[in-house]
């Protein structure tokens, strides 16, 4: 939860959902039969080994997509669904991928440079030649512009992402609030 101006929401964080998911024991047995042993470490789901194959390989990608999109989209709509709050925030990377987006009723996109996003995944750990892989597969800045009512330009630092989160709510979220 997060209190912001007074005000109450839930912050959804989709990836989070999507890594409990995939610790359901249907959902174990998809990805074993779908990807075998290799993704596993002690019985756990390996996200690092996993990443290796489906951002290696465009078919991989979409049928773990097949594996987690339905149950995932199912549980994030659930959880909408039963929050006691006025305002649920999504955070969701493939939002635009998702039926779910026509429900949300403000798509916010956050975008910065490719050489900055690059830098950003290497101190994550994520090595040079896998990060340019995992931008590439994702929309182009075009298409966010295009799609999202609000753009937020994440080139800074967290002081200033902060700064334009406040902007956000001040500008999109209490209006709409102060109506109902």
């Amino acid at each position: 939860m997060i209190i912001s101006e007074g005000y109450a929401c839930d912050l959804i964080d989709a990836d989070s959902v999507a890594w409990k998911l995939y610790e359901k024991p249907d959902l174990k047995i998809k990805m074993l039969e779908s990807f075998g042993n290799r993704i596993f470490s002690r019985k756990k789901l390996d996200r690092r080994k996993l990443g290796d194959i489906v951002f290696e390989d465009a078919a991989a990608l979409n049928l773990l997509d097949s594996i987690i999109r339905p149950p995932l989209v199912k549980e994030l709509t659930k959880m909408i669904a039963s929050s006691k709050r006025e305002i649920v925030i999504l955070d969701a990377a493939l939002l635009l991928d998702w039926t779910l987006a026509a429900k949300c009723d403000l798509l916010i996109g956050v975008l910065s440079h490719n050489d900055l996003s690059l830098e950003r995944l290497e101190k994550k750990g994520i090595d040079f030649s896998r990060a340019n892989r995992m931008l590439s597969l994702q929309r182009s800045e075009r298409e966010f512009r295009d799609t999202c009512k609000v753009i937020v330009e994440n080139y800074a630092d967290l002081k200033r992402l902060t700064e334009q989160a406040k902007i956000i709510w001040a500008n999109h979220i209490l209006p709409v609030i102060s109506k109902r």
